[in-house]
């Protein structure tokens, strides 16, 4: 078995094991108790973190009690380590005009979109604050009031000091419009992304989740439930802007053609995009991604919950992809669950004790994110309108954090190469290569670097890949035996000249006899495990006996050049 120290790079991976039975820890409220964070009568909130891993929501107080102003303004709540704070006194200047107000985060700068109040020529039109974390004061991105028309079912995003709004458009008949405002170019106001109303049809008006807006590697995403006919009356599209126009994401319709309700998309660190809805026809929660075909596929067993009673909500920690959930429990209230999936063998466990909530009047909404490290935070909102907040130690459940693996062609070889963010008492990788995409075979080991929260880079060439198409994946191990699969990747090597090499005996002793198919070989260098050259010869013919009893007990590499191509053989003395 092969050896190779740690060296380079490349994009993402999924490493999932199972899923201890801990408990979620309140966070700054106790339902038990009915200590909540706020009430609010207004159905959705929107939920955000920070660079700092700050969980935040936003909320209409609307609702008198004893954690309430009742001041009918939008708040952007944050939760600062110990307790739950307003950042402004209110984001609004009073009730919106519809209950879309959401939130997002460029780094730790906040951001908030919501319709306009008031009965004036502004009413319903879209204006966006920002915080001010020096003058701890909300401002006007922009022109307030900026969209040409009322806007409902409003989506934001912020990215490298651009924010963008989606929203449908009341001034294209509710199709989707999407703008920009580039904080660098603050002069240029708010500009089109694409046309206006680019949408088929009008969007479905779901509070909560009505459009879904991600940047993603700088590409603005966004997601919706089109009620045209012509994109299924109410199935869900998934478009990608390419710089001019917005295209479909995905050859078949993510959502099977069916009305979808709650739908978001989310992206792993491969820039893969993944999609939750509940379908309307039989009430039960789906999660989706694009394979390598450009099709939407169900992500495991499907659907992992049945009997949805409010949104899902969807979110990816170190690659790994979470949902968050209300169905119904043994007296058919409706309880908030957290499911985690496996990709090692398909399917869908439970985060930590299940159900997380013990709601008398059933969840309505609940919102799933993270601080981006190893802990999820979970808010939700009950029939009483009181809205709650808990977290989840991740560490035992997120060993191993990949934000790169790929594979390419090198000069007749397969070169993988890996990357991890995060190491939790990692051993080893062990490279498994297969020809047909299930059956695999270990052709290699990587050690680990232990425990570490710096990243790491590594690298594993395969010598003598199969004619066609090669398959490969990486089983980590971690200290106590426990282990981790990837997912697979792959390499095609059809329609080339495969150079097979033969070395044996292998370890060797005194003479290594090497056999080799490579045409016109020049020249066989032996080189050590650092790529350094120990020895060096002229070939003649298509075999040579390399003495090597001198050579000092380790790894080496025996390596051939006919001037156009390179290939090489792993030995050991």
């Amino acid at each position: 078995m092969q050896k190779i120290i740690p060296a380079f790079l490349c994009a993402a991976i999924l490493f999932v094991q199972n899923v201890c039975a801990q408990t979620w820890a309140n966070l700054g409220s106790n339902e038990q108790a009915d200590n909540h964070i706020t009430k609010t009568a207004a159905f959705p909130f929107y939920m955000q973190s920070s660079k700092n891993g700050e969980p935040c929501f936003s909320f209409i107080d609307d609702d008198f009690g004893p954690n309430n102003a009742g001041d009918f303004k939008i708040h952007f709540r944050k939760y600062n380590g110990t307790q739950w704070m307003d950042l402004g006194n209110g984001a609004t200047p009073s009730f919106p005009a519809n209950d879309f107000f959401p939130i997002a985060f460029d780094d730790n700068t906040a951001y908030m979109a919501y319709s306009e109040p008031g009965t004036t020529a502004s009413a319903g039109k879209i204006t966006v604050r920002k915080f001010n974390n020096a003058t701890g004061q909300w401002e006007t991105v922009g022109a307030a009031a900026f969209s040409a028309g009322a806007a409902n079912a409003t989506a934001i995003a912020a990215s490298s000091n651009k924010v963008y709004v989606a929203y449908s458009d009341g001034s294209v008949a509710g199709k989707v419009t999407v703008k920009v405002f580039d904080n660098a170019n603050a002069a240029a106001g708010w500009q089109t992304v694409g046309i206006t109303g680019f949408s088929a049809g009008d969007i479905f008006p779901n509070p909560g989740s009505g459009i879904s807006l991600v940047i993603d590697n700088g590409i603005p995403y966004i997601s919706y439930v089109d009620m045209s006919l012509s994109a299924g009356a109410g199935a869900m599209v998934v478009k990608q802007f390419n710089g001019t126009a917005w295209q479909d994401v995905g050859t078949n319709s993510p959502s099977n053609g069916h009305l979808a309700v709650s739908a978001t998309i989310r992206f792993d660190a491969q820039h893969n995009p993944y999609i939750a809805y509940l379908d309307a026809l039989d009430a039960k929660g789906y999660v989706r991604k694009l394979n390598v075909s450009n099709q939407w596929v169900s992500l495991g067993a499907q659907p992992p919950v049945g009997q949805v009673f409010a949104n899902m909500s969807l979110h990816i920690l170190r690659n790994h992809v979470f949902v968050a959930f209300a169905k119904p429990d043994n007296v058919s209230v409706s309880q908030v669950g957290v499911k985690q999936f496996d990709p090692v063998n398909n399917t869908w466990n439970d985060v930590g004790t299940t159900p997380i909530t013990t709601s008398t009047t059933g969840v309505t909404s609940v919102a799933l994110e993270s601080d981006g490290q190893n802990k999820l935070f979970l808010v939700y909102r009950n029939g009483n309108g009181a809205i709650y907040a808990k977290s989840f130690d991740a560490t035992a459940i997120l060993p191993i954090s990949l934000s790169a693996f790929t594979a390419v062609k090198q000069q007749g070889h397969g070169l993988l190469q890996w990357a991890t963010s995060f190491e939790d008492n990692n051993l080893e990788f062990e490279v498994q290569h297969s020809i047909d995409g299930s059956n695999f075979a270990t052709v290699g080991t990587v050690l680990g670097k232990g425990n570490t929260t710096i990243g790491h880079q590594y690298s594993f060439i395969h010598t003598i890949p199969a004619n066609g198409t090669n398959y490969y994946r990486l089983k980590q191990v971690n200290k106590n035996g426990s282990f981790t699969v990837s997912n697979t990747i792959s390499l095609d090597f059809g329609g080339q000249d495969i150079i097979t090499i033969t070395v044996f005996p292998n370890p060797v002793r005194d003479v290594l006899h090497v056999q080799y198919s490579m045409k016109d070989v020049r020249q066989v260098v032996v080189k050590d495990a650092a790529g350094r050259t120990i020895k060096q010869f002229k070939a003649i013919g298509y075999a040579i006996d390399i003495p090597v009893n001198d050579l000092a007990k380790g790894t080496y590499f025996v390596c051939l050049y006919n001037g156009s191509q390179t290939a090489n053989r792993l030995f050991v003395k």
